[in-house]
């Protein structure tokens, strides 16, 4: 494997827009040992191939994006404080081709928290959670939407309201019309106890089918991703899993918990804890590492660009399908 070296702009690159160019996302405050002071907007994303930052409706000091998503012509990110501390995260959202910006989502009361969400070309798929009552009596509600950027079009796909030992959702991946979900108990997301034990489910939408294909204890949050009939999630407990749903069979990809990317047939992992890293070619079964110049902090894979982060520099690199 052998990656492609690029610098964008003096921050890395986190998602690859093919009008765009890849997204960088700036932090928040000036940062020691960064570029200088003045040399770069605060809390913005830079775009490559436009070599400007892309629009930001109602910036706000001390905020930065975060999970910074591109698929298609479409770019979408979370706009918090710097410490996500207030609870009052939003989710902005960029139209390519029409160069228009907005904001679609925000939490509240109302709406609840956002656990996770997945841009799928002009939808945005995301995934929240909020608590009706107190104690041991709280109804934990989760609901999985699906956004339609285009026109507004918001409904929920899939939902969850239990107490006790019934389960919501915790984590999702969408691929194709198949929606794989991590289900937890009730109980588990409002005591957080030490062992919280969780079911992966894939849900055919198109054939309103649902089966559970793996078990497992302590995802690690929002580890969970999908491509091409492949599955990938970390735990605490067994490390990197996969299933790939073409064979029907549950694999075993690394005994360490860590940050999970899938592009083409390849699952690539990153340790939470550690500089520890690696990939495999689940069809194959061919295990994948980077040139030793290459040292990964962050592996993800957006509009089929595979994007390697190292402390000091971008690589890219294409994965086997």
């Amino acid at each position: 494997m052998n990656p492609v070296a690029a610098t964008f702009h003096g921050f890395p690159a986190d998602a690859y827009s093919p009008t765009a160019g890849f997204l960088c996302p700036t932090p928040g405050v000036q940062v020691p040992g960064g570029p200088k002071a003045g040399s770069y907007a605060y809390g913005r994303i830079w775009a490559t191939n436009l070599r400007a930052y892309l629009p930001q409706p109602g910036a706000e000091g001390y905020r930065e994006t975060y999970d910074e998503q591109a698929s298609g012509d479409w770019i979408a990110w979370q706009y918090v404080t710097m410490d996500m501390s207030d609870g009052e995260t939003r989710v902005d959202a960029y139209d390519v081709k029409a160069k228009r910006a907005f904001e679609v989502w925000r939490a509240s009361a109302e709406n609840g928290v956002l656990l996770k969400m997945q841009l799928v070309g002009s939808e945005l798929w995301y995934l929240t959670q909020k608590e009706q009552g107190t104690g041991d009596a709280a109804t934990v509600v989760t609901a999985l939407h699906r956004r339609n950027l285009l026109t507004g079009a918001d409904g929920v796909v899939l939902s969850r309201a239990a107490q006790g030992d019934e389960e919501v959702i915790a984590d999702f991946a969408v691929d194709g019309s198949t929606v794989a979900v991590v289900e937890e108990r009730a109980g588990d997301v409002l005591r957080v106890p030490m062992k919280i034990p969780f079911t992966l489910e894939l849900d055919d939408l198109a054939h309103h089918r649902a089966v559970i294909v793996a078990h497992g204890e302590n995802e690690n949050p929002s580890t969970l991703c999908a491509a091409n009939g492949i599955y990938a999630w970390s735990s605490n407990a067994a490390g990197v899993m996969a299933y790939d749903s073409a064979r029907g069979q549950l694999l075993h990809i690394s005994s360490t918990p860590s940050y999970v990317a899938v592009g083409g047939n390849e699952v690539w992992w990153r340790a939470i804890n550690s500089s520890a890293y690696g990939g495999e070619n689940v069809r194959s079964g061919e295990r994948l590492r980077f040139p030793s110049s290459v040292k990964p902090v962050g592996i993800v894979f957006s509009n089929g660009v595979g994007i390697v982060n190292t402390m000091h520099n971008t690589y890219t690199f294409s994965p086997n399908a």
